[in-house]
């Protein structure tokens, strides 16, 4: 899912909390992920076009650091440790974790798919592509509707 969606969901489910915690968190495992090598490809190859973006071949390193980035296991236990150490900061991993729910459905296999059992299990759920027109609108029609329910009705 792209990463605007992403912060308007979390902003919409943890409206109650800091609003610029929750959109970096709700946008974290990607920016964490895709950051580095972006930077790379914009400012060091000066190759940049949306479209070379999306079809390139990642390097092994932002695969190896999306996959922690996307475990549901990982993340779970940083939200244990903080629930009981820090209880507060352990609620904004929630945003981190609802990253990664959303993502599950939305990512086919051989384009970043969910690797939400990191490091026990390298399985994927064979989603629907979440760049694609249908998905797109599906997902900002439930963003719309779900504000909706929660800050107007």
């Amino acid at each position: 899912m792209d990463i605007i969606a992403h912060a308007l969901w979390g902003l919409i489910i943890f409206h109650k909390l800091n609003p610029w915690l929750v959109i970096f968190f709700s946008i974290f495992p990607d920016i964490l992920a895709f950051s580095i090598d972006s930077v790379r490809i914009i400012f060091v190859e000066k190759r940049f076009t949306p479209k070379k973006m999306m079809a390139r071949k990642f390097p092994p390193y932002v695969v190896e650091i999306y996959n922690y980035t996307h475990s549901l296991i990982l993340t779970a236990v940083l939200f244990i440790i903080l629930f009981f150490t820090f209880r507060t900061a352990s609620y904004y991993i929630l945003p981190w974790i609802l990253h990664i729910l959303v993502d599950i459905p939305l990512h086919p296999k051989e384009f970043f798919g969910t690797p939400f059992m990191y490091p026990f299990s390298n399985y994927k759920f064979n989603g629907y592509h979440w760049i694609k027109l249908p998905a797109l609108l599906a997902n900002y029609a439930l963003l719309a509707l779900v504000a909706y329910l929660v800050f107007i009705h």
